[in-house]
């Protein structure tokens, strides 16, 4: 935490120099940042730890059941169950607003979006793996799969990995290749039409990845805060082209070195 403080005092400095209007972004990032060093220090001490657990296993339960009732009663009953609808309009705009009629139904359950379910739910799923818990891996798979999240897919199959003991995995794993390479190109046809259509180039996956990999690593200065992509960032029509996922967006804010 002292070294992260230096690194933004540092950003901080040259964003007050160079870029005035980035030193909000910069106090956002760094609230996240700390925030996951103090929740990740309560993980030393083993009381936090059992509760925390617990606490985060039994909403991840519960979203995941809350998703797989919903996308159950749209496929036998044709009906939209809207869970929260607030004023900020979160979860019409992903349940309805992602247009059924073109992309199927895709849902995050009680998130606005299903790759926001996907990650809240994917560190419980490989640790139900990792400790053979079937039924519980079992039901967030299901509901992972069934959001149609492609990051999400990518978790399961990361998940499986951790069920299968490691000798047998290394003895397997040319065959597991030549699996996941019939279903990649689409030979062997098991995936969700949402993830075939991200492999082949289409929905989310490359504004979110690889454009923001591009354009950050490829195409800026990475070592300090790049303050025109961040500008590009704030400008209305850069940002509907453009969505930085979390380690872009760190590396445009702080710059590798300050990580």
């Amino acid at each position: 935490i002292i070294s992260l403080l230096l690194a933004c005092l540092f950003a901080a400095i040259q964003y007050a120099s160079y870029y005035p209007e980035g030193l909000q972004a910069l106090v956002r990032m760094s609230f996240y940042i700390f925030s996951f060093f103090i929740f990740l220090n309560l993980f030393k001490r083993a009381t936090y730890s059992r509760k925390i657990k617990k606490i985060y296993l039994f909403i991840s339960v519960l979203c995941s059941a809350l998703l797989i009732f919903q996308v159950f009663i749209y496929h036998a009953f044709d009906t939209v169950i809207v869970y929260i609808n607030t004023p900020l309009d979160i979860q019409p705009s992903s349940v309805i607003g992602l247009d059924i009629e073109s992309q199927g139904f895709r849902s995050g359950g009680l998130f606005k979006e299903p790759s926001y379910f996907a990650i809240f739910v994917a560190p419980a799923m490989i640790y139900a793996a990792s400790l053979r818990k079937w039924m519980l891996w079992l039901i967030l798979s299901f509901a992972v799969v069934l959001s149609t999240s492609t990051l999400g897919f990518a978790f399961v199959i990361l998940s499986v990995a951790r069920l299968t003991n490691t000798k047998y995995l290394v003895i397997l794993s040319p065959l597991i290749a030549i699996f996941l390479a019939l279903i990649l190109t689409d030979i062997i046809q098991i995936l969700p039409e949402r993830v075939s259509q991200t492999m082949s180039g289409e929905g989310s996956f490359s504004m979110r990845v690889i454009e923001p990999f591009t354009r950050v690593f490829l195409n800026g200065n990475v070592l300090s805060p790049n303050y025109s992509v961040l500008k590009d960032l704030a400008h209305p029509d850069a940002a509907s082209s453009i969505w930085f996922n979390s380690l872009s967006y760190s590396v445009v804010v702080l710059g590798i070195l300050g990580i």
